[in-house]
């Protein structure tokens, strides 16, 4: 609620002021993975003069933290906001939400360029130089299909889609192990952006809208670097419309970076923790915007449970914003004479298409859509009380509410054992009971109107 009401007034002074610091939109965003080396090891090194003269000539985040480590963990942040598996050598498929699920829902264009990937739509295990685990994206259920030609060689495809100016709107690189400094040196990681960076900040493509972020993993891992998680790391952030030899001292993470790319490709949301991400906005010129654009604040991922809660703003173009309205599947939910628009649609289980339209003085007027999915409320006990262990001649203190599901929870009993100790007619319940020394099972159970009910259960231990 903080988050959202802070997104809420940080759009209300933009809408005031007409200029603003913000991520702005883009139709090439480029992220560029290193590997296990904190800030102190590569800012001014001088194995890596490249990667140095970029921090001159663009931007570095000086108070950035990796968000764990581990490779293949604390890149999933990159790519899905969250953790996924602790396991590097996992060879499982993860349905989970990710950037990819967002571009294929918004209709845009991606591709992994992965170096020494044996071939277009690899995804099996390490060959040669290249590792899995430093490839997120492969590990997606979303590209088990035909998605997963969208991964190819990093040689020769980076370089000719480049050339060709047939990028994506989303690539994803990943150097092999010794060009990403895994095993091979900073000097190695450093010829190897010396050697495919230049011929992307210089194409038309890139230098119309383009923003490349070049991240290390994690920090130093022998010794292991723990700050804030994962260690300080380098964070490059390069484009035309980056503030020039830029020091940022605002702290950020990975899922700072993965709302960065969420905002700047426009996407209708972003993933896991990405959607909480502080967004680096101190990175870029203010610039007032001369195109009309919609922000949709929630809902903020693809699946929702029960009632909707719908906040969105209009974003001036080249006139005010003077209305905003929602529809669900073509029929109209909701509507603001503001450029605000908040409101709860009530929706019944299922699949639905919301789009947001915004318009401006002028009559014109712009549209954003997403795919929700709305899942029933499920029943539930939210059990607060046992611990796990009591000592003993204390009171086992039970203490639970009931959460509801599709009809409203409608009452609650506990159990110790088989016997029950407490029943409520309403959805809460507490009390004390006291047991001697001791192996007991508490049974805490709820139920609805319609007489459906769901249970929560503990093993305690009284001393």
């Amino acid at each position: 609620m903080q988050l959202k009401r802070f997104l809420t007034l940080f759009l209300f002074a933009a809408f005031v002021t007409g200029a603003w610091a913000q991520v702005p939109r883009s139709k090439h965003v480029v992220v560029v993975t290193l590997e296990n080396h904190s800030y102190e090891q590569a800012v001014g090194n001088s194995q890596m003069p490249y990667f140095n003269a970029l921090i001159s000539k663009y931007a570095i985040a000086d108070q950035y933290y990796a968000t764990m480590h581990n490779s293949l963990s604390t890149l999933m942040w990159l790519t899905a906001g969250q953790t996924v598996t602790l396991n590097d050598n996992t060879m499982q498929f993860f349905n989970v939400d990710n950037i990819v699920r967002h571009m294929q829902q918004d209709g845009r264009s991606w591709k992994v360029y992965a170096s020494q990937l044996p071939y277009t739509g690899y995804l099996g295990y390490n060959v040669n130089e290249y590792v899995k685990r430093h490839n997120p994206i492969a590990y997606f259920t979303d590209v088990e299909s035909s998605l997963k030609y969208n991964i190819g060689p990093s040689s020769p495809y980076f370089q000719r889609d480049i050339a060709n100016g047939t990028l994506p709107e989303y690539s994803y690189v990943t150097p092999d192990l010794i060009e990403d400094a895994h095993k091979g040196t900073l000097a190695q990681a450093d010829a190897w952006l010396k050697a495919n960076i230049p011929q992307l900040l210089a194409s038309p493509q890139f230098q119309k809208d383009g923003i490349l972020f070049i991240v290390w993993d994690e920090g130093n891992v022998q010794p292991i670097d723990p700050r804030n998680g994962g260690g300080r790391v380098a964070t490059l952030v390069i484009g035309p419309g980056v503030k020039r030899g830029y020091h940022s001292q605002v702290q950020y993470n990975h899922q700072s970076l993965l709302r960065s790319t969420c905002i700047a490709l426009a996407l209708s949301g972003c993933p896991g923790g990405g959607a909480e991400g502080v967004p680096m906005t101190d990175f870029f010129v203010p610039t007032k915007s001369s195109t009309l654009q919609v922000r949709l604040i929630s809902p903020s991922h693809n699946a929702v449970d029960g009632a909707v809660e719908l906040q969105a703003a209009g974003m001036s173009g080249a006139s005010p914003v003077t209305g905003m309205a929602a529809y669900v599947s073509g029929a109209l939910m909701a509507k603001s004479a503001t450029a605000n628009l908040n409101g709860k649609l009530n929706l019944a289980p299922g699949t639905y298409t919301l789009t947001v339209r915004a318009w401006d003085a002028s009559g014109q007027h712009t549209d954003l859509q997403r795919t929700i999915t709305v899942t029933a409320p499920t029943l539930a006990v939210n059990l607060i009380f046992p611990t796990t262990t009591l000592v003993a001649g204390g009171a086992l203190h039970i203490q639970a509410t009931g959460i509801s599901g599709v009809n409203p929870a409608a009452g609650m009993a506990a159990y110790v054992g088989s016997k029950q100790v407490a029943q409520s007619a309403v959805p809460s319940i507490s009390t004390d009971v006291s047991l001697p020394a001791g192996n007991y099972t508490v049974t805490v159970r709820v139920w609805d109107t319609a007489g459906a009910s769901a249970s929560k259960q503990y093993s305690v231990a009284v001393q």
